[in-house]
């Protein structure tokens, strides 16, 4: 079986696979990942902190897209910015995923733009 690997872009990978039958079959897998940038954004924290009743505040980048996680007493609040282009869908599935680690029911307001999205949950 001979295994071929072509970049699309910095989330997705396309493999291109032979099987045993000489068939071609094409797997897209998602390649996306949360970085810790919380130090980079050490005024951003502070701020929040100071200024609202956030106990818990870190900064991640998901590419081109900046992700505010904030924790209070009572919930849980997920900002996505991207000045560039508008957020995917995809990428709010995945930020759900990584950052709401149970089913919970929460609420998503997203701007028209579609480049600014808040998340919120109960805790």
């Amino acid at each position: 079986m001979t295994l071929i690997f072509i970049f699309i872009n910095s989330a997705k990978r396309l493999y291109l696979n032979w099987d045993f039958k000489d068939t071609l079959y094409i797997e897209v897998i998602n390649m996306m990942h949360l970085i810790d940038v919380t130090n980079s954004y050490r005024d951003l924290v502070q701020r929040q902190l100071a200024a609202t009743n956030s106990q818990f505040v870190k900064v991640y980048s998901l590419g081109n897209t900046t992700v505010v996680y904030s924790e209070t007493a009572d919930k849980i609040e997920i900002v996505m910015e991207n000045h560039k282009r508008p957020i995917r869908q995809d990428e709010v599935e995945f930020v759900i995923k990584r950052l709401i680690h149970e089913d919970r029911i929460y609420d998503i307001t997203v701007d028209k733009s579609r480049k600014i999205i808040s998340i919120t949950c109960d805790r």
